[in-house]
């Protein structure tokens, strides 16, 4: 019986990890090789990398006093990001901020913070940074501990700012959104925003919820960053092309009304598989690497968590 109960054992966790699926970090990462990368002008003084593949924007303000990157990206990219820079100023940063905590916007750390660059960030991405990390879907992977070198050596908890002749950046956190770390970024004088992946343009979002991350967050999020820009903003996402207002209101209309309807159909006391089902022909978003079924499952336990039903 014993050894019976013990091989059970063995075949129920190695079916257990074959669900989860998770994927080759390694081979995520030597496949950015070949991407492409776009440097783009936004304002005087302000310009941001565009790159394909799995990678994130990254910011570049080029001020009287200092050079400042929003995200880094890949490792295996810097010495080409470098060269990118160099099209701009040929001054090192001075300050690297990380957006969150995922290893898209920050795996290029290990390089930067090995140069004694000093790294920005909320303390909970720090924190996350710290350890192994399971990530939820799209990219169910296990992000490795950084070394202690590629850590954010500066951290806020509420709100951070950060001042040049030409500027004053302002860091807001936002909680439980993209996950528990996220900030916003705001250039006040040039009315530029960097979001991260709180805002992306390829779809539905990706919600860590392993760490942190919960729609009604990201909705509070979106809520805020309507407040605070205004018509004449620029607001660059953490994946994708910059956009305006009207974007950031579509967005936060999809995510919304996805939520309201998963309310809806839980209040109807639907099953899961008829949420699940209904929600396939609700959605409507473009293009996304983020599944429908992924999406409402995660909205599911969220209004489930949230709401009286």
């Amino acid at each position: 019986m014993k050894i019976f109960l013990l091989h059970s054992l063995i075949i129920c966790s190695l079916f257990a990890n074959a669900q989860k699926r998770l994927l080759p970090f390694d081979s995520i990462r030597n496949k950015q090789v070949g991407i492409k990368e776009e440097l783009i002008q936004l304002k005087a003084h302000h310009y941001y990398i565009r790159p394909t593949g799995s990678a994130g924007n990254i910011g570049i303000f080029s001020g009287k006093n200092r050079l400042l990157l929003i995200d880094d990206q890949w490792g295996i990219l810097t010495d080409r990001i470098k060269g990118i820079i160099k099209k701009v100023t040929p001054r090192k940063p001075s300050f690297i901020i990380n957006t969150g905590f995922h290893f898209d916007h920050t795996n290029g750390n290990t390089i930067w913070g090995a140069e004694n660059i000093p790294i920005i960030a909320h303390e909970n991405s720090r924190i996350r940074m710290q350890k192994d990390r399971e990530l939820s879907d799209p990219l169910p992977l296990i992000q490795k501990a950084y070394p202690s070198k590629a850590l954010p050596s500066i951290t806020f908890i509420e709100r951070m700012q950060l001042y040049d002749d030409l500027e004053t950046i302002e860091l807001t956190h936002v909680k439980n959104a993209h996950t528990d770390g996220d900030i916003i970024i705001q250039f006040k004088q040039a009315n530029i925003f960097y979001t991260g992946d709180l805002f992306v343009r390829d779809g539905l979002p990706p919600i860590d919820e392993n760490n942190g991350g919960d729609i009604y967050g990201l909705i509070h999020a979106m809520n805020y960053l309507i407040n605070v820009a205004n018509e004449q903003s620029i607001i660059v996402p953490g994946h994708g092309s910059a956009a305006g207002l009207k974007e950031v209101r579509a967005y936060r209309d999809l995510i919304t009304g996805i939520r309201n309807k998963i309310i809806q159909l839980a209040r109807q006391k639907k099953t899961e598989e008829e949420i699940v089902s209904e929600m396939e022909t609700f959605i409507t978003a473009g293009y996304t690497s983020v599944s429908k079924k992924a999406f409402t499952l995660h909205t599911l336990r969220m209004v489930q968590k949230h709401e009286r039903i």
